[in-house]
């Protein structure tokens, strides 16, 4: 069908079943796909942002653990394509303070769409944005 790659939206990294999941898709795209690739995308809004707090410490793992993987998807700078669906209400600065805590080897490219000014793609958007993401995503097109 033409594909080249696939998100993985995970909103709690901690369930059971996620660690191998992740194992069997990532191995299996690598041994049969070797061009496929998979990223990870933060569900903020299933993290926790619809119960009123966000916890991007909650990725530490599963995203220490696979952004190394063969099979994962690397942005242009070299460094491990990480989406998100969602903002999870965190400012700027969180964002960017996460992404530092990654020695800012992370291609960010997140769903910002709740926030103000993304959908009429304002100046002020990106110039809150801009120093931070790498790119924007939106979870819009697949619906």
């Amino acid at each position: 069908m033409g594909f080249d790659g696939f998100a993985l939206n995970i909103g709690d990294p901690a369930q059971y079943y996620v660690r191998n999941t992740f194992n069997y898709m990532f191995d299996y795209a690598r041994d049969n796909f070797p061009g496929f690739k998979l990223f990870i995308s933060l569900d903020l809004w299933a993290e926790g942002a619809s119960y009123g707090h966000t916890d991007l410490a909650a990725y530490h793992d599963i995203l220490q653990d696979f952004k190394g993987h063969p099979a994962y998807l690397q942005g242009p700078n070299g460094h491990s394509f990480v989406s998100s669906f969602s903002s999870g209400g965190l400012n700027n600065t969180d964002w960017e303070d996460w992404k530092s805590s990654w020695a800012n080897q992370l291609y960010l490219v997140p769903d910002l769409d709740d926030t103000k000014g993304y959908n009429t793609s304002d100046p002020g958007w990106w110039h809150y944005w801009g120093d931070v993401i790498d790119g924007a995503m939106s979870w819009e097109t697949a619906w």
